[in-house]
Formats: C-alpha cells, structure tokens, sequence
C-alpha cells in the first residue's frame, strides 16, 4: 500500500507565495511575507513553544528532532489521517509508518532548507523598507530612511533633512490626522502614499494655503514602491506573447 499525503493545509500555506505576484506593489511587505510564509511551514512540524519563544525563527534549529512534533501532531491533511486511520493496524505492524512519518518530515525540512537559502529575509534593504507599511511607521528608524534616500533618490544633505523632519513628524502624528489604511486592499500602501502625498500641514483653519505635509516624504515613498516585488508581470507577458504565437496555428 501506498499513502500519498494530500495535504491541503501545505497547500494553502503555499498558495499565500500568491499575494507576492499582484499587480500592486509589496515591496513594502514582502519581508513580513516570506516571514510568515516561513512560519506556516515551520508550525507543520516544529513545536509552537519553540516558534513563539524564538524572537528571530530564521534562528530555529528544524531539524533538532527535539523541536519537532510527535509524529501524530505532525500535519498531513485531513485526506491522508483518514487513510491512515483506515489501515492503522496495518501500518503500525510494519515499518511503513516510520518511513511515511520520515518522509513527511523530510520534505518540511527541505521546503525550509530552500526558503532559508533563496528568501532575502536578512536583505538590509528590504528590512528598511518595512516603512512603507504604516503599520511599522513607530519602529523604523532615521537610519533606515537616510539609507533609502541615498540609495535610491539623487538627494542633498540639505532634502535628506527636509524627509527625516517629515518621517520623525509622520511617526508621532495621530492616526485619525493620517489617510486611512486598510489593509485588506490589496493596493493598500500605494493608496495610502497617494493620499499622503496630498495631505495638507493644519497650521489654520483655512487649510486652502498650507503646505503639503509629506512631500517629500511620499516623494521617496512612490520612488520606492515602483520597485518590483517578484518577476510576475514579464511571466505573464511572455506567456501572452506565447499565446499570440499559437493562434495562427490553432486557426
């Protein structure tokens, strides 16, 4: 007998990777995104105290058997427990649930090797573009902003002040005073720079001749958020080009 796990738990922890691929940008998120990716493999099969006593999970040792779940807590899928539980008798008289049980804990332990290996999660520039979601505007840091303005803006010494003035006033500035962010839109962050971009310093009553209050500021925001987040949009072109070419031959 042969047990081959469906797993739609992996699934949809795995199909979250589709939220990288839109349209709108992420380049904001994306560390929180592969963060949390990692942590849904890693809830598979490595005991929870271990995932939130660990502040960094990059640090987690996985594959210390010690940390990993007992092979009943390990998830497969409701599918493949109800195959299991059908031939019970059967796999545990035998060594066959050893080696399905190994081979579960084999391929989470290699999807986090490849996730380790390939995600930029220790990038410095991604970990400073976290600011881009209003969500961490209170932890970034002027450090973060001075770097982005030099790396990515033809800047003098004299407009990086004018951003940090406007990046230590966004971050003490009420809520309420801010554009409304949800964050279930999925263009959330550029539609929450686009309004900042148009936000008025109240100074009177009559708001008609106040300056813009995060000019700069959102200048570098939408400088930044037309960085690209995943190679999704030239897929999908070549696969439209792929497409044109084939219809002269299906007609």
């Amino acid at each position: 007998m042969n047990i081959e796990p469906k797993n739609n738990h992996v699934k949809r922890v795995a199909d979250s990777l589709n939220s990288l691929m839109t349209h709108a940008s992420r380049i904001g998120t994306i560390k929180e995104d592969t963060l949390l990716l990692l942590r849904g493999y890693l809830a598979n099969f490595i005991q929870p105290e271990i995932i939130i006593a660990t502040a960094d999970i990059l640090t987690i040792d996985y594959r210390n058997k010690v940390n990993q779940l007992p092979r009943n807590s390990l998830v497969v899928g409701n599918d493949t427990l109800d195959l299991i539980s059908e031939f019970e008798d059967e796999i545990h008289s035998t060594l066959m649930g050893d080696r399905f049980y190994d081979s579960v804990r084999l391929f989470y332990e290699t999807v986090v090797s490849k996730m380790l290996a390939k995600f930029p999660h220790r990038n410095d520039t991604l970990s400073d573009l976290v600011f881009l979601n209003p969500r961490n505007r209170t932890h970034c840091c002027i450090q973060s902003i001075t770097r982005l303005c030099k790396q990515f803006m033809t800047t003098t010494s004299e407009e990086i002040d004018q951003i940090i003035q406007e990046f230590v006033a966004y971050k003490i500035t009420p809520d309420n005073q801010l554009p409304l962010y949800n964050s279930t839109d999925i263009a959330a962050i550029d539609h929450f720079w686009s309004a900042m971009s148009s936000l008025e310093v109240v100074t009177s009553v009559d708001l008609s001749d106040s300056p813009l209050a995060y000019s700069n500021l959102s200048k570098l925001s939408k400088i930044l958020l037309t960085l690209p987040h995943s190679n999704a949009d030239p897929e999908r072109l070549f696969s439209m080009v792929k497409k044109l070419r084939l219809i002269p031959v299906l007609y």
